[in-house]
C-alpha cells in the first residue's frame, strides 16, 4: 500500500516531455550517466531489444540535440573534454576491456588489455591513468578497483586490500577517488553498499565516507568536474533519493531529490544546483534521463510515458 500511495504522489508532481526530439521520445532504458567538464553535454547508454548491443549518446543539453555515438557502455568524458572512454567486448572476446572514441563516435580504439572484464572507467586527472573495476568473476565478490595505464593497456590493482569496488568516481583538484565498497553479511549472500574514499596518489587503505545501516544503503557517487559536489543515491524501502552536497562547506550541506523507485546513475554539473540523472519515476517504470533541480519536478530529457 505504502508502494501505491507513494507513486500516485510521485506521478502528481513529474514534469511529462515537451517538445523532445524523435530520437529522444524513443529512448526507453538509460543508464551511464556522465556529463562534460565544461557541463555543456550529457553521455549515456542505452539498450533497445534488437539493437544487439548497449549503445553510447550524446546530448547537447541547451539545444537537447542527441547523436549515437555507437556501441558501448559507461562513458565517461576524458578531463580535457576531447576524449571518451566507453567499453566493449572486443570481436571474437568474452571479456569487457575499455576504449576511447572521440566525441563525435570515431577513432575507437582499445586501451585495456587484459584476462578480465572492465567496467565503470573514469579518467585520472592527467589522462594518463583510467580507473575502472575489475571483475575477477561474475560475482559481486570478486570486484575489484583497478588502474590501467593508457600508454601500454596493463591493468593493476587499486587497492592493496581484497576490498569490494563498485562505480568509482574522481575529484580531480583534490585527487580523491569515492567509490561504492561491498560489505558482505555473514551468513548469507547479501552484500550492503556504502561509499568510501581513497587518495589516488596513496591508495594504502579506504575510508568510510557513508556505511550501510538503519535500512539504507548507497551507492553511484559522482563527484563534480570541480571537486566542489557530490552525489550519492541513498537506498530505502520507500525508495532512492539522491542527496546532492557542498564538500567544501564544514557541515556539509545536502539537498535531497526523490524519493524514486529507481536510480541508475548520476551526474551533478559544477553550479552546485543541477544533476542529470537516470530514474525510474514509477512502479513498474524504466529508468529515463532526466535534469533536477532543487524544488522543480524534473524534467525529462528521454523516453515517454
Amino acid at each position: 500500500m505504502t508502494s501505491l500511495l507513494l507513486s500516485a504522489a510521485l506521478s502528481a508532481t513529474l514534469a511529462a516531455p515537451q517538445n523532445l526530439p524523435a530520437n529522444l521520445r524513443e529512448l526507453g532504458y538509460i543508464s551511464g550517466v556522465n556529463t562534460s567538464p565544461d557541463g555543456k553535454w550529457v553521455v549515456f547508454e542505452h539498450y533497445k531489444e534488437g539493437e544487439g548491443s548497449t549503445m553510447v549518446w550524446k546530448l547537447e543539453l541547451a539545444t537537447r540535440k542527441a547523436t549515437k555515438l555507437g556501441p558501448g557502455a559507461d562513458p565517461a568524458f576524458s578531463p580535457d573534454g576531447k576524449l571518451l572512454a566507453f567499453t566493449y567486448v572486443p570481436k571474437g572476446e568474452e571479456d569487457v576491456e575499455v576504449f576511447s572514441m572521440t566525441t563525435d563516435g570515431k577513432n575507437r580504439k582499445q586501451i585495456s588489455k587484459d584476462k578480465e572484464s572492465q567496467m565503470d572507467p573514469v579518467w585520472a586527472p592527467d589522462g594518463k591513468s583510467i580507473i575502472c573495476v575489475n571483475a575477477q568473476d561474475e560475482d559481486v565478490l570478486g570486484v575489484r578497483l583497478a588502474v590501467i595505464n593508457v600508454a601500454d593497456g596493463s591493468v593493476k590493482p587499486l587497492l592493496k586490500t581484497a576490498t569490494i569496488g563498485l562505480s568509482p568516481t574522481i575529484n580531480g583538484p583534490d585527487k580523491i577517488v569515492a567509490f561504492e565498497q561491498g560489505y558482505p553479511e555473514k551468513n548469507s549472500d547479501f552484500v550492503s553498499m556504502g561509499i568510501s574514499l581513497v587518495m589516488l596518489d596513496n591508495p594504502a587503505r579506504s575510508n568510510p565516507m557513508f556505511s550501510p545501516g538503519e535500512g539504507s544503503v548507497y551507492r553511484a557517487p559522482k563527484f563534480s568536474w570541480n571537486g566542489t559536489y557530490m552525489t550519492v543515491a541513498e537506498q530505502k524501502d520507500q525508495g532512492t533519493a539522491i542527496l546532492l552536497m557542498n564538500l567544501k562547506d564544514a557541515k556539509v550541506k545536502q539537498t535531497v531529490f526523490g524519493p524514486f523507485f529507481g536510480v541508475e546513475s548520476i551526474a551533478p554539473l559544477n553550479d552546485g544546483q543541477t544533476v542529470l540523472a537516470s530514474i525510474a519515476p514509477k512502479l513498474g517504470s524504466t529508468s529515463r534521463l532526466a535534469l533536477l533541480k532543487p524544488g522543480k519536478a524534473p524534467e525529462f530529457l528521454t523516453g515517454k510515458e
